[in-house]
């Protein structure tokens, strides 16, 4: 069954409970990146100017011959002097971001570093474009910053809550994942509870919004955009009461974000 869910108009709030959101986009090859690289700094240095480098190992096997191949593949690493930064591999573009505050600016930059690369590589072919949310909720954390104790059934929405029942979540831990096709693509969302309770587990929405096929390049930010509404309007269903008023709340904010 495909996900049912309603538009909603994005909001801007004071806090969120946001530790990662990672746009990236996948295309085939691409074997010059790494002799063009310094082309593609010239073009983003402004906004993201520190450089790093480094060497990834990728794994894969073969049922055939049961090898496991190794393959090693270089990623060039261009930051901004806060917390976000662009990644560029062979058959990769990412942007990442540990501090996120609105959408249009986070997208518009991905559009800059994706601008960038097509103007030294014209030619990409793409097959994969994803958008993904971690949130990670801090019970402790909210309710010292309302000045009240609060439950997890309070800052989590029913829409999750149906998936563990009578359960009494002062004592539990549990993960679930739900993938579904939505037009186009799919969208899956882990959640859960986790971590020992000594150590104040913490609760998880992780949305991934995603399309697994080849499509237009030039399609890219319209198809981001809309992920963006999708993602947008399943946390607003995943989000409890209390959660939407701490992230309303004022006093010690980490800058205004749209969830």
């Amino acid at each position: 069954m495909a996900w049912q869910i309603g538009p909603k108009e994005h909001r801007s709030f004071p806090r969120n409970p946001l530790t990662t959101v990672v746009a990236e986009l996948k295309f085939y090859p691409v074997l010059k990146i790494p002799s063009r690289v310094e082309d593609f700094q010239d073009l983003i240095r402004d906004d993201f100017p520190v450089y790093e480098e480094s060497e990834v190992k990728n794994l894969s096997f073969n049922p055939q011959t049961e090898q496991v191949l190794s393959k090693a593949d270089r990623t060039f690493l261009f930051k901004d002097t806060a917390s976000t930064w662009v990644t560029l591999a062979t058959e990769s573009l990412a942007i990442e971001t540990t501090a996120y505050t609105d959408h249009k600016r986070f997208l518009g930059a991905f559009g800059q570093a994706l601008e960038s690369l097509l103007t030294v590589f014209p030619k990409i072919r793409t097959k994969r474009l994803g958008l993904r949310y971690i949130n990670l909720l801090d019970r402790a954390q909210i309710s010292g910053e309302l000045g009240t104790d609060v439950d997890w059934d309070s800052l989590v929405g029913e829409v999750l809550l149906k998936a563990v029942g009578p359960a009494d979540l002062a004592g539990a831990t549990y993960n679930a994942q739900v993938s579904s096709p939505i037009h186009p693509g799919t969208m899956t969302l882990r959640h859960g509870l986790f971590g020992p309770q000594s150590e104040r587990p913490k609760y998880r929405i992780d949305i991934d919004r995603y399309l697994e096929r080849e499509f237009e390049v030039e399609e890219t930010a319209d198809l981001l955009n809309r992920f963006s509404d999708d993602c947008f309007a399943l946390f607003s269903e995943c989000a409890g009461k209390l959660l939407v008023q701490w992230m309303e709340g004022t006093g010690d904010e980490k800058g205004v974000a749209d969830a």
